[in-house]
């Protein structure tokens, strides 16, 4: 199986960004969905298959944070990427404390998040895009 057949989930309450950032990942060859918060990312993880989160920590409901928590506290265990444009030492040490794979500080470049995506499928999955 190769990362082309992975799941992406975007959890970002800014509707542009997310569906901007989903079609671009559509593009390099992921399959993509998209939550409007951390609630509706909740039912999407209970429902479907998804190999990968991005998560956009500031939104109404349920931050990207408490998503984190809230998942793993319930055992389930999704890799997972915070994404913020207000990111703080005590975001970092928590995200970090939830086992994320990465941090993005937004804007970020659709290059360096294919690095970190094709890092985490290969770190989980041991998958290798060559």
């Amino acid at each position: 199986m190769s990362e082309h057949h992975a799941t992406l989930l975007i959890t970002d309450d800014d509707r542009d960004f997310r569906q901007s950032l989903a079609e671009a990942l559509q593009r390099r060859g992921f399959h993509t969905l998209e939550a409007e918060d951390g609630e509706e990312a909740m039912e999407l993880v209970r429902r479907q298959s998804i190999h990968a989160m991005m998560v956009d920590n500031h939104m109404p409901r349920l931050t990207g944070i408490e998503l984190a928590r809230r998942l793993q506290s319930g055992s389930v265990f999704v890799p997972w990427i915070l994404m913020s444009a207000r990111i703080d030492e005590r975001v970092v040490a928590e995200a970090e404390k939830l086992h994320a794979d990465s941090v993005l500080s937004k804007p970020f470049s659709l290059a360096r998040l294919t690095e970190v995506l094709q890092s985490l499928l290969k770190t989980h999955y041991g998958w290798d895009r060559r």
